[in-house]
């Protein structure tokens, strides 16, 4: 068996363990499914808004130059015709957004190992955490569909109010700032601070789909052509481990989102508060 085979099988039990320890903790504590049941969210977002050149091109300078191997060019060679081939980029991602769909092509990763951190060993599976490459005009596709998608949360003030990741005007600064601001009045107030941090484990990969989509449509009234476009998205999506060269073979992605894409449905994922 290859390398590549070898990461793709740990990183694909890694992930059904993981589900299935979570599915067993729900059911010996006879906890119902999180799914919500009815709508709460007096606000709809159900039709993308055209986008044009100008705004297409900003939303490129601000994508990634790392270039995907399913290119047809480097995305560098691309930067220095790209104002040639704009209205096309322009196009497809209009024709996305109108008919509600992802095009299959632009749904598979290239999935590349990454060591998590410099000092861990090489020699094991788990060292290494899996870093999806997409496609350039699938990059500006989702930047597209994220940025329309921020601005309704952020209008109407849907966003978790202590989020500071992927938010306009937050970062981990934010973060801090919060928490240590917490900390200081608890202690001037004489009272003790407890602080828990939980690290989710393949937060990214660990992603269930129908809870995400029924989330979406529930807690953040994402209706119609959006929710078809989001649904489209997360279906029949395909990945394939290279290492050193070599590919392992492609396998389905059945949960999780792509570790590289917008991180923007995470986000909403673990929005419990909404509504």
């Amino acid at each position: 068996m290859s390398l590549a085979n070898s990461f793709s099988d740990f990183f694909t039990q890694k992930i059904v363990k993981i589900r299935g320890d979570i599915e067993d903790e729900l059911l010996s504590k006879n906890i119902e499914n999180p799914i919500p049941d009815a709508d709460s969210c007096p606000y709809e977002f159900h039709t993308f808004r055209e986008v044009g050149k100008d705004e297409v091109l900003h939303l490129i300078q601000r994508i990634a130059t790392k270039s995907c191997s399913l290119d047809p060019l480097p995305v560098v060679m691309l930067n220095h015709c790209f104002k040639d081939i704009l209205p096309v980029v322009v196009r497809i991602i209009n024709l996305s957004l109108e008919s509600g769909t992802m095009p299959d092509s632009l749904k598979i990763a290239v999935v590349q190992p990454l060591l998590k951190k410099y000092n861990l060993s090489y020699e094991q599976f788990c060292s290494f955490r899996p870093i999806s490459n997409l496609k350039f005009v699938s990059k500006s596709i989702e930047k597209a569909v994220a940025v329309q998608l921020t601005d309704y949360l952020t209008e109407n003030h849907l966003h978790e109010k202590f989020q500071s990741a992927y938010k306009p005007c937050h970062s981990t600064e934010t973060a801090l700032l919060r928490v240590q601001n917490d900390i200081l009045q608890a202690l001037d107030n004489g009272d003790s601070v407890i602080l828990v941090l939980l690290d989710l484990s393949a937060a990214f990969d660990t992603v269930d789909h129908l809870m995400l989509l029924t989330r979406l449509s529930k807690r953040f009234g994402i209706r119609g052509r959006v929710l078809d476009w989001l649904t489209s998205y997360l279906t029949s999506r395909k990945l394939f481990i290279r290492v050193e060269g070599t590919d392992s073979l492609l396998s389905d992605l059945d949960c999780g989102v792509p570790q590289g894409s917008v991180s923007v449905w995470r986000n909403v994922y673990l929005n419990w508060e909404t509504g």
